[in-house]
């Protein structure tokens, strides 16, 4: 695996000051999100994690956000 730099994401002007929903969701659904700001949501795996276990996390947390926005 390697080095992988925190990678942030930003949700869409509509959901603007949200990000702490998106980080509540995501531990209701097991994601380990980390907030920076009222607007960044930031995801950094840890270094032996598998590329399988991410995926599934960002699985997890897509179907978290859905709770949100829905």
């Amino acid at each position: 695996l390697g080095m992988r730099p925190p990678t942030p994401a930003h949700p869409t002007p509509q959901y603007k000051g949200r990000a702490r929903d998106f980080l509540y969701a995501g531990a209701e659904a097991g994601v380990m999100v980390l907030n920076a700001g009222a607007d960044v949501m930031r995801f950094a795996p840890s270094l032996v994690v598998e590329e399988a276990d991410i995926h599934e996390g960002m699985q997890r947390f897509a179907q978290a956000v859905g709770k949100v926005v829905a």
